[in-house]
């Protein structure tokens, strides 16, 4: 433990220290913020009897509570059935983009954002691709619409909540429900109206050709015994191969093969190849080489009437970081991924041996249609149009009907309690609900935010954040209080950028509260800003899950986000700025 007047200075160090590496992303956000709780339980700078005090705190209990329900809402397929019948909006670019970033924004505001974007992700690729589009001119304005739209509400995004928390701290009432709506829901209408207007049209022009869309999937075919291309070299196949495909390289017993022109073909050989889905396909019919991991491999008959299915492997997949090899595919006996397209540049080696990763799309071989309604259950997003009907009942609508109930609620009784209330009654009438519950909760958010409020306590208790303040304060105290919360504004966008936004809102809350203190003026036009900048993570791609998501099936690379993000932005701060100033300070 160190001495109590050295506090307030380590805790500044862990935080500091503890945002390097949610930049760095060496290790996972929950373990970047367990491990610096650790420390300030050793430093002394959080008390012992406070290590767990972030369990129970009303904002995790909420996150969690909303997870669970919206979670249980999708899986529900409610909201697909009004998704999918979206396909009139899409005849125009324009009115494409719009309206579904108006959708989005709508979702996002009541449920996670990146469930939000999970519904809406398959039917833009598919009503895109429909029309002969790229869906890239779609993806990216998606993600930051569904960024705004979580601003409007109290359950739009963790950071309201976890600002609502801090709020209690200071007034001793939180925000409301919908206390966010006067600045969150006018800054997402204008941000909306610049994505669908012209922010899209600032992507690169290569980016919105469809032919630059189409994936390039890496998958195996393998040389059966009875192949005419045993004993023939690695050129002749290169030639026969060129016109659907481009041959990687060979291995051969497991192992990379120096493959060269001579190179004598043998039984058993397998050849990496890259191609579209189109000419993939092709190859799959022929007798003399055989796709890896296929069905009906024996039966051309049954293969031909098998369905080649592209899917996504959204955030926080369980799918995500394992090997093909060690994929499980038990829930699905009559489906196969037989290739994957990644952003990365391929390397010869076994599929099998191929990690997944957030963003990657998959192609997979069902037997039939049944199969893609359980895609979801091993952590993919099925890009296709389903023509399965859904039952629709009572209990089919009742977790929707349950969740209006509780927010109607929270106008009587804490948000905690409302939908923490309305999450238990959900899973004890769907049985099969705390399973789905278990495999697709984000633990990660949650673990991280258990870790970092009770340094975020300290932050304030030891003096640290005042000692931040006080900076601020020696060069910002002759500027006008607007231009003070445009600065916290600002500070807090930019941080966000860099690191979880949850994260960001830890560390400012506590900033902003010593600031409003500095200066004698309320604590709300202060949270408010650090609420609002907390969600714009619009400039690069590590900013916001649902940046991730989107930048593999987008075919983003790093820097496009700052072309639409950049501006987006700057909008942000004129709009939301004077209209904090105005609600939460004259008002």
């Amino acid at each position: 433990m160190i001495p109590e007047y050295l506090q307030p200075y380590s805790v500044i160090f862990i935080l500091a220290v503890a945002m390097v590496f949610f930049i760095w992303r060496k290790w996972s956000y929950e373990i970047t913020a367990i491990l610096a709780l650790v420390v300030a339980v050793i430093f002394g700078t959080v008390p012992m009897h406070k290590i767990f005090s972030g369990i129970d705190n009303p904002a995790v209990i909420t996150v969690a509570s909303i997870m669970i329900i919206t979670n249980i809402i999708a899986k529900s397929n409610v909201l697909n059935i009004i998704i999918n019948k979206l396909e009139f909006l899409t005849y125009s670019k324009l009115l494409h983009i719009l309206s579904f970033s108006f959708i989005i924004a709508f979702l996002s505001a009541f449920m996670n954002n990146i469930g939000a974007l999970g519904l809406m992700l398959p039917v833009s690729i598919y009503t895109s691709l429909k029309q002969g589009h790229s869906p890239s001119y779609i993806l990216m304005p998606l993600a930051m619409a569904s960024a705004l739209g979580g601003m409007a509400t109290l359950i739009g995004t963790p950071p309201n909540l976890i600002i609502s928390n801090f709020r209690v701290q200071v007034t001793g009432t939180p925000f409301k429900m919908f206390d966010f709506i006067s600045v969150g829901s006018s800054t997402a209408l204008i941000g909306i109206l610049f994505i669908g207007l012209v922010g899209w049209k600032l992507l690169p022009k290569k980016r919105k050709e469809k032919d630059k869309f189409k994936p390039i999937y890496t998958f195996e075919i393998r040389i059966p015994p009875k192949s005419k291309w045993i004993g023939e070299t690695s050129k002749e196949l290169k030639k026969e191969i060129r016109k659907n495909g481009k041959i990687l390289g060979l291995i051969r017993r497991k192992r990379k093969y120096q493959l060269s022109g001579k190179t004598m073909i043998k039984s058993g050989d397998r050849f990496v190849i890259e191609s579209t889905l189109d000419n993939l396909q092709a190859l799959s019919q022929s007798n003399d080489f055989i796709i890896a991991n296929q069905i009906g491999k024996k039966n051309k008959s049954v293969l031909n009437e098998n369905i080649f299915l592209e899917a996504i492997v959204p955030t926080k997949s369980k799918l995500q970081g394992k090997t093909f090899g060690k994929t499980s595919m038990g829930k699905l006996r009559e489906a196969s991924i037989i290739a994957i397209s990644q952003e990365t540049t391929a390397k010869v080696r076994l599929l099998e041996n191929k990690t997944l990763q957030s963003g990657d799309m998959v192609l997979m071989q069902c037997k039939n249609e049944k199969n893609i309604r359980k895609i979801t259950s091993i952590g993919l997003i099925p890009i296709t149009e389903s023509n399965i009907q859904i039952k629709l009942d009572f209990k089919t609508f009742l977790p929707l009907v349950i969740f209006v109930l509780s927010i109607i609620l929270t106008g009587v009784i804490p948000a905690e309690i409302s939908f923490s209330g309305a999450a238990l009654i959900i899973m004890l009438f769907n049985r099969n609900s705390l399973k789905y519950v278990k495999e697709h909760l984000d633990w990660s958010i949650i673990t991280l935010l258990a870790a970092m409020i009770p340094i975020g306590d300290a932050f304030i208790q030891t003096g640290g954040a005042k000692i931040i303040a006080d900076i601020i304060m020696s060069w910002a105290q002759q500027l006008p209080i607007m231009l003070t919360i445009g600065i916290v504004l600002v500070i807090t966008m930019c941080l966000s950028d860099l690191m979880n936004n949850a994260a960001t809102a830890i560390v400012m809350a506590p900033i902003a509260i010593s600031l409003s203190h500095e200066m004698k003026i309320t604590v709300d036009p202060f949270l408010m800003a650090v609420a609002i900048g907390s969600s714009c993570a619009f400039l690069t791609p590590i900013g916001h899950q649902n940046n991730l998501l989107v930048m593999g099936p987008g075919k983003y690379n790093f820097f496009d986000y700052s072309r639409l993000g950049f501006p987006l932005e700057i909008i942000v701060f004129i709009v939301a700025t004077p209209l904090i100033y105005y609600f939460w300070y004259l008002k």
